[in-house]
């Protein structure tokens, strides 16, 4: 129905008929999706995840949502909820996110890397002194505080995908827009988690990979919204 229900980083945003606005406002059909969905389906459609029947995506942006392709079809939930992955919480304790301490977009979203940043370093970050593609640029010039924080996010992605992997099978977990500019440092971290935490052979089915449409991945996820809204792809 296209109303939006409070989303975290959108604060007083409770019940907006976001489509119906735009409809008045434009006088134009209007299709409203979810990031995560809609990230999902242009993958699905035209990128990392081309024929594949079992799909998660995550959004890794300022946040951490998910978008679900479970056999072969979008899943949203019995409510449209399903994919709400930044809500697990992998810590008893930590920085917080969803009003829950230890969730997992706490640890591993681009504000939380920002903050564990911050928190592990206060003499040299503040959450306001450095970005996401700051570190990783850090990172990739082999500076230790860089390349510890990205490492210790990583652990903590890794242990969230295992959840996922364990849960759904999937055949491909794919990251995005952020995931494109962090580089193998916080994957790989990821992935020796996830394979410690993970059954061995869900682990070994699946693939971890960024976004192939790397920074396109937004206006392409906007058209699909659209694209499966009016049949799906031709």
């Amino acid at each position: 129905q296209g109303i939006i229900y409070s989303p975290p980083n959108l604060p007083g945003w409770d019940a907006v008929p976001l489509k119906q606005m735009l409809h008045e406002c434009f006088e134009l059909p209007v299709y409203v999706e979810h990031d995560g969905n809609a990230g999902a389906l242009a993958e699905w459609y035209f990128g990392a995840a081309q024929g594949a029947r079992n799909v998660v995506f995550l959004t890794m942006g300022t946040g951490i949502g998910g978008g679900l392709i479970l056999n072969g079809e979008l899943y949203r939930g019995t409510c449209d909820l399903a994919g709400e992955t930044g809500h697990i919480r992998i810590a008893e304790t930590g920085p917080e996110a969803y009003g829950k301490a230890g969730s997992w977009e706490a640890f591993c979203s681009g504000t939380g890397i920002v903050r564990l940043a911050a928190r592990r370093f206060p003499g040299r970050w503040s959450e306001d002194q450095v970005t996401v593609r700051e570190l990783a640029e850090l990172s990739a010039a082999g500076d230790a505080d860089a390349l510890a924080v990205l490492e210790e996010a990583g652990r903590y992605l890794g242990r969230g995908l295992a959840i996922l992997l364990d849960i759904l099978n999937p055949e491909i977990i794919i990251m995005g827009s952020l995931a494109v500019h962090l580089g193998d440092t916080i994957l790989s971290s990821a992935r020796d988690e996830m394979t410690i935490e993970a059954l061995p052979a869900a682990v070994q089915a699946c693939r971890v990979v960024p976004a192939a449409l790397g920074e396109r991945i937004g206006d392409v996820a906007a058209l699909c919204a659209a694209i499966a809204a009016t049949g799906g792809p031709e």
